[in-house]
């Protein structure tokens, strides 16, 4: 079933719907049952954004090249009067911060997985309160059951 997420989200991504492969991925890793199918998604889904953040970037460097290369001074002036001079540091920051995001949802989003499996394992949601030990108002909801079909 992982396989058949990460083809999906794949083909989205070659045909250059981004948008599109980031919500099947996020729609694989709130649905999968299975630790296998969990790791393989989200690998596949971690990679796609590193890879993403690369090619952003790669852009950033070479555009801060042909500016130190002396392009046309009108050229650059005009950048910085519509702001996209500043677009693509911004864009690399917002892709930064997503991957940072996904990575700590990591353990969150793996113990979902273990509690759509099993969801009488009294372990599982202890391990679930420990991780939302700092958001009170999670862990409350933790305890009524509501917050691993929420997420």
């Amino acid at each position: 079933v992982g396989q058949l997420w990460c083809a999906l989200a794949d083909y989205n991504t070659r045909c250059g719907h981004f948008d599109k492969a980031r919500s099947i991925y996020e729609e694989g890793l709130t649905t999968v049952s299975t630790v296998k199918d969990f790791t393989q998604i989200f690998d596949s889904y971690s990679h796609f954004e590193e890879a993403l953040l690369t090619v952003k970037m790669k852009e950033l460097s070479e555009e801060k090249e042909e500016e130190d290369d002396g392009s046309d001074p009108y050229t650059r002036a005009m950048l910085r009067v519509t702001g996209t001079e500043f677009d693509l540091a911004q864009e690399v920051d917002f892709r930064l911060e997503r991957l940072e995001y996904l990575m700590q949802r990591r353990e969150e989003l793996l113990n979902s997985v273990l509690l759509r499996q099993n969801p009488h394992n009294v372990h599982e949601w202890k391990k679930r309160t420990e991780i939302f030990k700092d958001d009170p108002e999670k862990v409350v909801k933790t305890f009524t059951g509501r917050s691993v079909w929420e997420c």
